[in-house]
């Protein structure tokens, strides 16, 4: 048993589409005389900017960053791989995307190892921001959406402490940096038997630091963690002291 579907893009008519899913039973003998329906794709079109100073040595380009959009159609909880498609974004920043289902539409970067690198902060269309996707409906063309993309440069290091006894044999700490002022940013570390972390690639912004435990023999170590916010500029790196009050078991 097999689902048969696809993507169709004619250049010549401008005609972008897709086909619903055909399951079929293979057995002992060829299958012929399948029948794929095609229906007309929405589009979606805008224009992709960077945010922050562009004075970075060696910084990428717009049209080298790599974006997908997906898309969950409705009533779906997750988001189907097979309709991914590639954003291909212009010198001038522009922007389309063809063939796509009715639901909501999600854009996602291809991160890339790299000490410097454009990172995806924000979606917006009409100048409102988009931060659960895009709603596209059949054969709809949206227009106006902004891919908001800033310089990952700014980095959090410093130290996890813990208050009101000692910590358990085997305890390390996982720090978590969640962007607290809109932004899909977000980084995470692992501290080491020091206490000692660094997060590096973040994006300008505001974030919420907080330091767990972790331990494979002690899944649950009665504290309570400080959550900080910290501030970030471009290319700016931040020292952090974190705590953890440990509690009596």
């Amino acid at each position: 048993r097999v689902s048969a579907e696809g993507s169709y893009l004619n250049s010549a008519s401008g005609f972008s589409g897709f086909s619903e899913p055909v399951v079929v039973e293979v057995r002992d003998e060829n299958v012929t005389g399948l029948e794929l329906r095609v229906k007309r794709g929405g589009s979606i079109s805008g224009v992709a900017v960077i945010e922050g100073n562009a004075n970075i040595p060696n910084a990428p380009r717009l049209t080298e960053q790599r974006v997908m959009v997906m898309v969950r159609a409705q009533g779906a909880n997750t988001y189907n791989s097979q309709g991914l498609r590639q954003v291909q974004i212009g010198a001038d920043g522009s922007f389309r995307v063809e063939g796509l289902k009715p639901g909501m539409a999600s854009f996602m970067e291809v991160r890339v190892p790299v000490a410097t690198r454009l990172a995806l902060t924000r979606i917006e269309r009409e100048d409102q921001p988009m931060p659960e996707g895009i709603e596209i409906g059949a054969g709809e063309n949206l227009t106006g959406v902004r891919l908001v993309f800033a310089y990952a440069t700014a980095s959090i290091s410093g130290q996890v402490v813990t208050t009101g006894g000692t910590l358990p044999p085997g305890i390390t700490f996982a720090i978590f940096a969640g962007a607290a002022s809109g932004t899909k940013s977000s980084g995470s570390a692992q501290a080491d038997a020091r206490g000692s972390f660094s997060i590096e690639g973040l994006v300008p912004g505001q974030y919420e630091l907080e330091a767990r435990p972790m331990s494979p023999k002690t899944p649950n170590v009665p504290g309570t963690p400080v959550k900080q916010i910290v501030t970030l500029a471009t290319g700016e790196s931040v020292k952090m002291t974190l705590t953890f009050a440990l509690k009596a078991p």
